[in-house]
């Protein structure tokens, strides 16, 4: 039991270490995985233009001519504006609906050309196209018929008799950066056709990134978002091995600086410094000028003696024993 409970207490330790290791990743991640949801929907906000730009056509017309008894002298047309609305580098198409009156005018009509051109910013048409429209044939019987079932609700006002034409005018078209369209003009190449009105729809056809991003959100979504998370505990983890080799660097060189600074004290304290030297010396010349003068036969007195030897000892550095000196020397 008690090897037991010793082996629990050392492996303590190691287990605080691992769980506050893990609580620090879990922490990390889950940071940088809000992080990088919040990117992702800015880049994709950013990055994927709206698919669809519908546009209603307001058509004019002239109706004003001396030489034609005509209500509508010029062909009904109608012009959109295309700017910030067509991204450079991807394929658009075009398609204009048209709601008309089912009327015996426009049974008459028959088939009648709809065109479709784009203008830059200087009036430079980029490029014109056009489609032929014709509204759907029914006999006599199969109108009454229908007018009959329709009845309430075309008394309510619920429907309307009209039919509703829409066709593709524009395919594969890739607006130029340098030279982008400024506006498209729509043209009925009929003037007696009634509308009521009319509406042309640009669609984008994606391709690459912005293909995968739009038509598989969630896959693209995992993907990037797991990528990115990575990538931020990576740099984190990069980031981490950096400090700690630049704080165990320092720390050796710190230690080696230590284990150096005790070695070159002794070696210091050995050498004799300039004015230990400048002592030495002066307290030889001392020395010498006493002797020289106790040869010329100059006598002092026991206290200019005692002055001299403590004058020699100040000087010197070391003590002098009074009774190791001889007076009949010094006089």
């Amino acid at each position: 039991m008690f090897s037991l409970w010793s082996s629990l207490r050392d492996l303590f330790p190691f287990v605080r270490w691992i769980v506050l290791r893990l609580f620090i990743i879990s922490i990390l991640g889950f940071i940088y995985f809000w992080a990088s949801v919040l990117l992702y929907f800015v880049f994709y906000w950013y990055y994927i233009p709206p698919v669809y730009h519908v546009q209603p056509t307001h058509f004019q017309f002239t109706s004003e001519c001396s030489h034609s008894l005509r209500p509508v002298c010029s062909f009904p047309r109608a012009e959109v504006s295309l700017r910030n609305v067509l991204l450079s580098g991807e394929m658009y198409s075009a398609s204009v609906s048209l709601d008309l009156p089912d009327s015996h005018l426009n049974r008459n009509i028959g088939m009648f050309m709809v065109n479709l051109t784009l203008y830059s910013e200087s009036q430079e048409i980029l490029l014109a196209t056009g489609r032929h429209f014709l509204l759907k044939y029914q006999s006599t019987l199969i109108r009454l018929m229908s007018k009959i079932v329709y009845a309430f609700p075309l008394i309510l006002g619920f429907t309307e008799e009209k039919q509703t034409l829409s066709a593709k005018i524009l395919e594969s078209y890739i607006d130029d950066a340098h030279n982008p369209a400024a506006f498209a003009a729509i043209t009925i190449t009929s003037r007696n056709l009634e509308v009521y009105r009319g509406t042309v729809r640009f669609e984008a056809h994606f391709s690459g990134l912005r293909y995968l991003m739009y038509y598989w959100p969630i896959t693209t979504a995992v993907y990037m978002i797991g990528n990115m998370v990575f990538l931020m505990l990576l740099g984190t983890i990069l980031l981490w091995f950096a400090m700690v080799t630049l704080w165990l660097a320092n720390d050796n060189q710190q230690q080696r600086r230590q284990q150096r600074a005790p070695n070159q004290r002794p070696l210091q304290a050995e050498r004799p410094t300039q004015q230990q030297m400048q002592r030495s010396s002066s307290s030889a010349r001392l020395t010498t000028l006493h002797a020289s003068q106790g040869d010329d036969g100059d006598v002092h007195s026991d206290e200019s003696g005692s002055g001299s030897r403590a004058v020699l000892r100040r000087r010197r550095g070391f003590r002098i024993n009074d009774d190791d000196v001889d007076d009949d020397e010094i006089n």
